[in-house]
């Protein structure tokens, strides 16, 4: 169990018969949590992930739609939407808790060293105690 008390984060919910909420990264985590009290709270809940969960978030009987989808694809998410427009007719909550980097490397680390620190009365000058307005002292540089 995740720990969560689903009675307390269910009564902070807006009490809507059935909205459909779409929760991302609904299968594990907080995520889960999150699409539970969505489900205590009587709405039609779908979770999408890239992979196919081993369990549905449920509650009380009530079991979560799972929707396969890569939020980090575009033409995925695209039809996604489409299918929850076509089986449901709108969406009324979105939850975008999925996880995950970019696709196409750029959360690498680069290989070329960072640039050099920029001195700090460059960036703040109000952080030095002033001997005359701000507006009018000169900058430094660098």
């Amino acid at each position: 169990m995740l720990g969560y008390d689903v009675k307390m984060i269910s009564a902070q919910i807006p009490q809507h018969p059935k909205a459909v909420v779409l929760v991302t990264g609904g299968t594990r985590g907080i995520g889960l949590a999150i699409a539970r009290s969505f489900l205590a709270a009587d709405c039609e809940v779908i979770v999408c992930g890239r992979s196919q969960p081993t369990e549905l978030p449920e509650h009380q009987g009530h079991r979560a739609r799972f929707m396969a989808c890569d939020v980090r694809d575009a033409e995925a998410v695209n039809g996604l939407f489409e299918v929850i427009a076509k089986d449901y007719g709108t969406l009324d909550v979105l939850i975008n808790n999925a996880g995950g980097g970019p696709s196409d490397g750029t959360m690498t680390v680069a290989e070329t060293p960072p640039p050099p620190p920029r001195r700090r009365g460059a960036q703040c000058p109000m952080r030095r105690r002033p001997t005359r307005p701000w507006h009018t002292q000169p900058w430094e540089s660098g």
